[in-house]
């Protein structure tokens, strides 16, 4: 095994071990439910001024679940990186394995985690509904191609926003310096799930398109302009803006942290930064 594959295979089995990932895991398929009631008997979902169709409901459900997945998975890189940093673990694990490697590792290893929690969920919903209705659920074809579409902006969105937080995690030194950094990167995160929500209201609007098309925010809207219908030159440009941010930023990303992970002390000037950039 490749010692990306090692670092990969330790992210991943130590967190879902954690007590917090079966309970989460355990309780979401219920708010899961809850939105598949309302899609197959077209509840009026307020404030979008018509009845909802099972796909507008789960492109609403996929905006959530890339936001919230965003938020707590990049925490989560974030955490790990800042405390193998403080505890001058990195400075043992980097004399073996690249710093690149490690990063890599790392951001795979817990978007795993994400992976499976997300198909658990899948399994947990479908193995409900069968139980009280006594028959599968079926996906139509729309559902099939939106729930492929919301793997790969999935897997974008959240490789863009792991490597920033493995960056900022190796910049800082403590808790209270990671306010400067993140508060940016929050609000923008924030941004993009108010406008894929209310999106929904004018899928076509210059908001939605524009928010669609930008690689930091259409992962999260994007889900929701394609339960109405997207042609199909605005998703190929979205699809490939957001892999070439991909690679820029996982590159950016490990150049600051190929530096920043064995710096301590004073927390480095922005020009600073730049210049690691540089090497």
């Amino acid at each position: 095994m490749s010692k990306i594959g090692i670092i990969i295979k330790r992210e991943y089995g130590v967190r879902v071990r954690k007590k917090s990932f079966l309970v989460i895991t355990l309780l979401m398929p219920l708010l899961f439910a809850g939105l598949v009631f309302m899609a197959q008997h077209k509840v009026d979902l307020s404030g979008f001024g018509e009845l909802a169709t099972d796909t507008t409901t789960v492109g609403i459900l996929f905006t959530f679940l890339i936001y919230t997945f965003i938020m707590a998975y990049g925490a989560m890189v974030l955490q790990g990186v800042m405390e193998e940093k403080t505890n001058r673990i990195i400075e043992i694990m980097v004399s073996s394995v690249k710093p690149f490697d490690l990063m890599m590792g790392k951001i795979m290893g817990i978007g795993l985690v994400g992976l499976t929690q997300y198909a658990l969920w899948g399994i947990l919903l479908i193995a409900g509904s069968w139980i009280v209705t006594g028959s599968p659920l079926s996906f139509s074809g729309s559902l099939m191609t939106l729930s492929l579409y919301f793997i790969l902006f999935f897997i974008g969105g959240y490789l863009i926003y792991a490597s920033i937080f493995a960056a900022i995690g190796a910049i800082v030194n403590s808790h209270e310096d990671t306010q400067q950094y993140m508060m940016p990167i929050t609000l923008l995160i924030l941004f993009a799930f108010y406008a894929g929500f209310f999106g929904a209201q004018n899928p076509d609007g210059a908001l939605a398109f524009w928010t669609s098309i930008i690689p930091l925010t259409s992962p999260i809207v994007m889900m929701t302009r394609l339960a109405y219908g997207v042609p199909f030159w605005q998703l190929l440009v979205s699809t490939v803006l957001l892999s070439v941010t991909v690679w820029l930023f996982v590159r950016l990303a490990a150049k600051i942290y190929r530096t920043g992970i064995l710096m301590y002390g004073k927390k480095p000037a922005f020009s600073e930064i730049m210049k690691w950039l540089k090497y």
